[in-house]
């Protein structure tokens, strides 16, 4: 209990902290940031991708062939064939069925325990709560009429005329490309988003900040995080 309470106050302190730095200097840092990762992006995708990489596929190169020699391992092999059988399907890189299913099934995974892990916060009105408020109302002091202008277009994307605009261009941009099997790949992820989305405000009602500017009559959570998963 103690700790909760170390940690709800750290948490209540630094977001105080931050609340008290003029919105120019919060955005100057995050643009210094967005830059400073993009330098050291440029300077370690070339790294990563022509020392970093052969290396790793030089090790593994070298271990798949002392497995392959080594006694016990074949032994190993042929007592549990069901086993190696099913590792080697999961990692087979031929095909969809094989690696890429197995990332892809471990990423929906992470993203499905990462959401219960906020739904539990915001259930138990956890510390990400308390700064979510406070972020809200610190938003509230720094408005001007271009941030309001610029933050409303790009809530205008999410809207479903613009959505319809682009699920609608892209479907006829894959039936005549000849591409139409992504198609219901397509829907039901447009579908499925928004069952989850509506489904999931419903079920945990939260209200939206009261000092919102434009009202929404939905409830605000949760909302990208379930286009997130259902997308994947």
């Amino acid at each position: 209990m103690e700790d909760h309470s170390f940690s709800q106050k750290y948490y209540t302190m630094l977001i105080d902290w931050i609340m008290e730095i003029p919105l120019w200097i919060d955005l100057l840092v995050f643009a210094t940031v967005i830059i400073i990762l993009y330098l050291i992006m440029h300077k370690l995708l070339p790294v990563i991708h022509n020392t970093v990489l052969p290396f790793i596929r030089s090790i593994w190169s070298s271990l798949k062939e002392a497995f392959s020699k080594n006694h016990d391992w074949i032994s190993l092999k042929k007592q549990y064939p069901r086993l190696f059988s099913f590792i080697h399907a999961r990692l087979d890189t031929s095909h969809f069925r094989g690696l890429s299913l197995t990332l892809f099934s471990v990423l929906i995974l992470y993203f499905l325990a990462l959401f219960g892990g906020l739904i539990e916060d915001v259930m138990t009105h956890d510390s990400i709560v308390e700064i979510d408020q406070r972020i809200a109302v610190w938003s509230a002091t720094v408005r001007t009429d271009f941030f309001n202008n610029f933050f409303w277009a790009i809530t205008q994307l999410g809207s479903i005329w613009v959505i319809g605009f682009f699920v609608a261009s892209f479907s006829l941009f894959l039936w005549f490309s000849h591409r139409r099997y992504y198609l219901l790949g397509l829907y039901t992820s447009i579908i499925g988003s928004e069952i989850l989305t509506i489904a999931g405000k419903y079920a945990f009602a939260r209200e939206r900040p009261s000092t919102a500017l434009f009202h929404e009559s939905l409830y605000s959570f949760p909302n990208e995080q379930c286009q997130t998963m259902t997308m994947l």
